[in-house]
């Protein structure tokens, strides 16, 4: 159901409630990502993460695109997506007069169409056709017309690494090379592959020592696990 709520940045407004473990939206007044907690506002882009393990076992990050209504989460393609944002950006730059974060020009085409490459992360990136219907006669006069955003800085979110049991015993450890088998539990070390966040999966006792200093909260999926496997992680990294 819908309710009503106050967030940094957005005015009182409809927030759709959603109840994704891994998903983010794109503030339509701000035009940054913060990650769904409870919910987002009515009329956002919202992208849901999940992890998909290949037959090699490589664990590729895959994103799936809604848009947040009033009866729910309607889903929706990429370029579907895209459009979206194309018209919540054109009306972000004609109210504010200034380009949002995170963006600039990719291509003018030589239709006149500007495309413009929306950045919000280092793996998430969309292109945007602006065209004389959205921005005007002569979109790249337009766009030329605004100021720099006043937030220049592009504070990126830091990969985290990842805790869980085996959901296959596909992966093997890149640590000693042998089979992760289903159930055991499996740390995931991120990295980015072809702009997609990815893993390289360990045994928990092969990679103890290779994870530096981080703490034992700062794993994504530690609220998943049992009191048991919360308790040996916490024996095998302290």
């Amino acid at each position: 159901m819908p309710t009503h709520i106050l967030s940094e940045g957005l005015h009182l407004t409809e927030w759709l409630e959603i109840h994704e473990d891994w998903a983010y939206f794109v503030n339509p007044n701000s035009f940054r990502m913060p990650k769904v907690k409870n919910g987002a506002p009515i009329g956002s882009l919202v992208l849901v993460k999940s992890p998909v393990t290949d037959d090699s076992g490589r664990t590729f990050t895959s994103t799936a695109y809604g848009l947040a209504a009033s009866d729910g989460l309607k889903m929706m393609s990429k370029r579907e997506a895209s459009n979206v944002l194309a018209k919540q950006m054109v009306k972000y730059m004609k109210d504010t007069s200034q380009w949002p974060p995170f963006s600039e020009i990719k291509k003018v085409n030589n239709s006149g169409n500007v495309d413009v490459l929306y950045k919000p992360t280092q793996y998430d990136s969309f292109i945007l056709t602006l065209t004389s219907e959205l921005a005007g006669p002569n979109p790249k006069q337009f766009l030329d017309s605004l100021k720099e955003s006043a937030e220049e800085e592009h504070k990126e979110e830091e990969l985290k690494w990842v805790i869980e049991t085996a959901k296959s015993g596909r992966a093997t450890c890149r640590t000693c090379n042998l089979p992760i088998d289903k159930g055991h539990l499996r740390v995931g070390e991120p990295s980015m592959f072809q702009e997609h966040v990815t893993y390289r999966w360990h045994h928990l006792e092969c990679v103890k020592n290779g994870i530096g200093n981080r703490s034992v909260d700062s794993f994504e999926g530690l609220d998943k696990l049992s009191d048991e496997e919360k308790e040996a992680m916490r024996k095998a990294l302290g």
